[in-house]
């Protein structure tokens, strides 16, 4: 990544895409998209999963993944809300040692900001993130990218990078 083009910028499927790629390069094996049963028992229907990973030397994950764009703030309300809305879709996987809910979360500002405006911003979400106590959180923000625009004329914006969080659903029913 050199800052010309940046995968969080494009959507979930592409951020999915780079933790599969990380599993692989860990030695796991990782499927995206796969077809899966999903739904409670009883009301089982055959559907899609984001994720899948396997660890030959211990277990499972199924991974369901949502997206959020934050504008030049993250509200702890709605990072809960869609960690539990990920949280919940993943419970109605079948399959999977343990089921995860994820949120790429990526922070956009303008671009008349200074770059110590957008490094207080993202300290901030940082912040946050760790208030709402996800059982794990991880986030990238490369110097060579922290500049990266996208858009035009006064629809152009800064996208420094992605946050994700993550916690394990609780067993199903």
């Amino acid at each position: 990544m050199d800052g010309d083009d940046v995968p969080w910028f494009y959507n979930e499927r592409a951020c999915i895409g780079m933790v599969a790629a990380a599993a692989w390069q860990t030695g796991y094996i990782a499927i995206e998209e796969y077809s899966a049963l999903k739904g409670l028992e009883g009301e089982q229907k055959n559907g899609r999963a984001d994720l899948w990973i396997y660890n030959p030397k211990s277990s499972t994950l199924a991974i369901e993944a949502k997206f959020r764009w934050a504008w030049k703030a993250l509200k702890p309300k709605k990072l809960l809300q869609k960690l539990d809305e990920a949280v919940k879709d993943a419970l109605c996987y079948q399959g999977g040692d343990k089921r995860i809910g994820a949120v790429f979360i990526v922070p956009f500002f303008p671009t008349e900001w200074k770059r110590s405006q957008v490094n207080e911003a993202i300290g901030k979400m940082l912040q946050v993130v760790n208030e709402a106590k996800p059982d794990a959180a991880s986030w990238c923000f490369p110097k060579q990218c922290r500049g990266f625009r996208f858009g035009e004329n006064e629809r152009e914006r800064i996208f420094p990078g992605v946050i994700v969080v993550m916690s394990v659903a609780p067993k199903a029913p």
